[in-house]
């Protein structure tokens, strides 16, 4: 067991969750086979959770309440609980109702093969152009951008995002109208070879429903198949995202509740 998990955020240089301040571990029980994952972030109280369930029924209320409790001592934030189809035991939402748990939201995994994606003879790029950030000033147009679309101020938050930047291994694409030069639509494209994909496709809530996040859809679909990436995946948090996304040719592939305690 890991005593001080916070110190260990900052020792975890492996991958590129470093650059998200995340520090991610399983953690083992006192049965056979059991186990669960512990993500925290000391700034982002909604990344604090237990994840990858795993253990006998007469077990799971322990196991949680102990590293729930834990990470709420350790970070100053109470834990969300996110369970998959693949968590065990089955009555986990009834075990998480018993110590005080609601389920408060979805997400959804998605799917597709690079060359797959729908769209890319019907995508009208005349009015739009996608570009890659390059510099600090370009960034912070890109997390403005990205603020607009309803994700919070991230102002704050620019020594994570420069990290992430540098790392090179999230690549930030911003696309600008091509008249005005206003930015309109975000998206990064991951290429760590474990989780590689498509992420923050976002659109100024002006600009929406005038193809611009299609247009990034297949943008990135088509940058990750010139780096020899095949499978690509998306994480959509609302039904209407996924279902934006199943246009295009993504399929659910795995579904997250979230639970936090009331």
């Amino acid at each position: 067991m890991y005593p001080e998990l916070l110190e260990r955020i900052n020792a975890n240089n492996c991958d590129w969750l470093r650059s998200w301040g995340c520090f991610v571990t399983y953690l083992p029980h006192k049965s056979s086979n059991p186990q669960i994952g512990i993500c925290l972030n000391p700034q982002y109280s909604h990344f604090n959770g237990v994840f990858s369930i795993n253990c006998p029924e007469n077990e799971a209320a322990a196991l949680i309440k102990a590293q729930t409790e834990r990470i709420e001592r350790e970070s100053g934030h109470k834990a969300a609980v996110w369970l998959d189809p693949y968590c065990r035991p089955k009555n986990l939402p009834v075990i998480l109702s018993s110590l005080g748990f609601r389920k408060t939201a979805t997400s959804f995994v998605l799917y597709t093969k690079a060359t797959k994606v729908k769209g890319w003879m019907r995508t009208n790029l005349r009015k739009l152009s996608i570009r890659w950030v390059e510099n600090a000033l370009e960034l912070g147009s890109w997390i403005d951008t990205y603020c607009l679309a309803g994700n919070g101020d991230l102002h704050n938050d620019t020594e994570r995002w420069n990290l992430a930047f540098r790392k090179q291994e999230l690549k930030f694409a911003l696309g600008v109208l091509n008249k005005t030069n206003v930015p309109v639509v975000t998206g990064q494209l991951v290429t760590s070879n474990v989780v590689r994909g498509l992420y923050s496709i976002r659109t100024d809530p002006a600009y929406r429903h005038l193809g611009f996040g299609q247009a990034m859809t297949v943008y990135l679909s088509i940058v990750a198949q010139k780096e020899r990436i095949d499978d690509v995946y998306l994480i959509a948090e609302t039904e209407s995202n996924k279902r934006f996304f199943e246009q295009w040719g993504f399929r659910e592939i795995l579904r997250n509740g979230i639970y936090e305690q009331s």
